[in-house]
């Protein structure tokens, strides 16, 4: 039963907090969990080492998976998510490189590639992506893999150092909320199979900067009961709401969550507020 009555009350609030912004954004930096090469040659694969993207001097291409575990993200809004590549060889000046959503499972593979800095693949086993297989038993439904034909984004690269930065966003939205599968992304030359050039990318495998996905999340805010006026704020201001909450006996005037409105939820909206959100 509610208590019902006016109450007035005369209290000092320079004692409790400042006021505390209530949403805030979360950058996490996620290394890739799996990264490979495949070769327009679909006996060639490279499972481990760098990741090659674009075409030969005989042009044959070459084009690059990855894909991150989403799992340590935060709920909440993903306000922006940047796929970033560093470029630690090129062949060719001024390349520009797309970034596709890809639309079946794949596997890493175990296999290092051969000749200069593995860039020539190496021998692929059944557990290695390649042109035509997955990796995992299966053929890609078209050679070359399966994926959106309408690139995600577009990176441009003008020589080695360069950190190609893809926005991803969209689809991390999708596999967020179930919509696309998260099985990432795969990376084309916007030249191939025309001109020979080709860039190798830096993979963690052996001891080198990974390739990252940077993700920043607008976290959900949790119950803010001293919220009282419901600005996003926690502001001595809120004192005042919550005492038109009690003498109109409104649903925030309950702040010890007992499901009552009393003269105790004062001492909780105290608590409460002293305690911020955030």
């Amino acid at each position: 039963m509610m208590v019902r009555g006016v109450l007035c009350v005369a209290v000092g609030l320079g004692a409790l907090s400042a006021g505390t912004a209530l949403s805030q954004a979360e950058t996490v930096t996620l290394d890739a969990e799996a990264e490979a090469t495949i070769f327009e040659d679909p006996s060639l694969a490279v499972g481990f080492g760098r990741v090659f993207v674009g075409s030969n001097l005989q042009r044959s291409t070459r084009r690059g998976l990855v894909r991150f575990d989403l799992s340590e993200l935060p709920e909440g809004e993903v306000v922006s998510a940047t796929l970033e590549l560093l470029v630690v060889s090129q062949r060719g000046f001024g390349l520009t490189f797309d970034a596709h959503r890809l639309l079946a499972d794949w596997s890493e593979g175990p296999t290092a590639g051969n000749g200069s800095n593995g860039g020539q693949g190496g021998p692929a086993t059944a557990a290695d992506a390649t042109w035509t297989q997955t990796g995992l038993g299966a053929s890609w439904q078209a050679p070359g893999g399966d994926f959106e034909p309408t690139p995600t984004a577009s990176a441009f690269s003008q020589s080695a150092g360069t950190r190609l930065a893809f926005d991803v966003a969209s689809d991390v939205r999708l596999f967020r909320d179930g919509t696309a599968a998260n099985l990432g992304w795969i990376v084309l030359s916007q030249t191939e199979p025309t001109s020979g050039n080709v860039i190798g990318i830096s993979t963690d495998d052996e001891g080198f900067p990974a390739i990252t996905l940077t993700v920043v999340i607008e976290e959900s805010d949790p119950p803010c009961p001293a919220d009282t006026n419901g600005d996003g704020l926690v502001t001595p201001s809120d004192f005042s709401a919550w005492v038109q909450a009690f003498n109109a006996q409104g649903p925030a005037c309950d702040q010890n969550g007992d499901g009552l409105c009393t003269p105790s939820d004062f001492s909780s909206w105290v608590q409460n507020f002293n305690a911020g959100c955030g």
